[in-house]
């Protein structure tokens, strides 16, 4: 999509949207609401489970939903550039499970946060510029007091006394695929692996990326299937598109770059990850294991980024076990394999708000904001 066309797209956008909230504002003195996805290339991962809540269970609420992407037509949505987001007028909320830089005039903000635990949220170097960007909006809606601690660390290390509101919600995602489950065959095989770092380029010293060919190597030579899933913003990334093309006549590999991994997840039973916060996602969806792909000298990076502040590290061998040696890996998942892990998982998981529960509570909390 050129820039021609965004630009056009955009501008009828506008239009639109602004006669609607005049009406439903100024005309018939009725709150509303605009739904924003800012993040172009995992818009179409998180508008399903967005879909869920908003569209089917809070029908009564004058809300519309807004992307900024490459395609331009999705069903119920407006494409709108971010840049042209300043220009919205009437709007009473914007909410967005991606932070942005620019609003509508005069809008209360609520950010869906999108990670299940206190998973680092952004490399080091930017970290003191995106708390200074949550001070600016008004609600946070997070998935458990445990999702919570990420926040209160990080407002409280940089002295940022003007912080939004934060309202344990649930999390949304987690909630709709368990919803998804119910209706999906499972076909576990105990031979199937799931790979799945993290962003990268966030974390260069602590991802898995360096070793994840020869890594794969060894478990296809032991007779494991692996399913490679990258993080959605690395789905193009040339250092995954070259691991796509050098297992591409291996018949038990797979590159998972589909908009969801629900049947990815359900069909393995063990992830390996680095520091992603799908591991929780994962490991509560499944009940199955995680190995964490690690070194002694990550672990110090760790610590010393870190400390002992946030239960995503902590609380690691309590759904899993942390491999250190490269050489260990396969005892590791012969060790996942006996070791009887379900009911650590399900302690963890009882601290998340899931199920039903999400969907009352949502429902509840916009009900009484909106």
């Amino acid at each position: 999509m050129n820039f021609i066309s965004k630009f056009f797209y955009s501008l009828i956008s506008l239009i639109y949207l602004n006669i609607f909230f005049f009406i439903k504002r100024i005309i018939k003195n009725k709150k509303t609401s605009f739904f924003y996805h800012s993040e172009n290339k995992i818009n179409d991962i998180s508008i399903d489970y967005i879909n869920f809540f908003f569209h089917k269970k809070l029908s009564n609420i004058n809300i519309l939903f807004g992307y900024n992407g490459n395609k331009l037509a999705i069903d119920k949505y407006f494409y709108i550039n971010e840049r042209f987001l300043k220009y919205l007028y009437n709007v009473d909320y914007f909410i967005t499970n991606y932070l942005t830089n620019v609003h509508p005039i005069k809008s209360k903000i609520i950010y869906i946060h999108h990670d299940i635990y206190d998973t680092p949220l952004v490399a080091k170097k930017i970290e003191k510029k995106t708390f200074y960007q949550l001070s600016k909006i008004d609600y946070i809606f997070l998935s458990s007091e445990i999702a919570e601690q990420i926040f209160k660390n990080g407002f409280n290390k940089y002295k940022i006394n003007n912080r939004p509101k934060t309202i344990i919600s649930g999390y949304l995602k987690l909630s709709f695929l368990e919803n998804k489950k119910k209706k999906i065959k499972i076909f576990k095989q105990n031979k199937k692996i799931i790979i799945a770092p993290t962003q990268y380029k966030s974390f260069k010293n602590l991802s898995i990326i360096t070793d994840l060919k020869k890594l794969i190597l060894k478990l296809l030579r032991n007779g494991y299937m692996v399913t490679l899933r990258p993080h959605p913003l690395n789905r193009d990334d040339s250092r995954f598109i070259y691991l796509k093309n050098f297992f591409n006549t291996e018949q038990k590999f797979v590159y998972d770059d589909s908009s969801n991994y629900l049947k990815s997840y359900l069909n393995s039973f063990v992830m390996i990850t680095d520091i992603s916060g799908t591991a929780y996602t994962y490991s509560f969806l499944t009940l199955n294991p995680v190995i964490f792909y690690s070194s002694l000298k990550k672990e110090k990076l760790i610590n010393n980024y870190f400390g002992q502040n946030l239960n995503y590290f902590k609380n690691r061998e309590k759904i899993g076990l942390i491999n250190l040696k490269e050489k260990e890996i396969l005892k590791s998942i012969k060790k996942m394999k006996s070791k009887k892990i379900k009911s650590s998982i399900l302690k963890q998981k009882k601290k998340i708000i899931s199920g039903k529960d999400v969907q009352k509570r949502i429902n509840l909390i916009f009900n009484k904001l909106i």
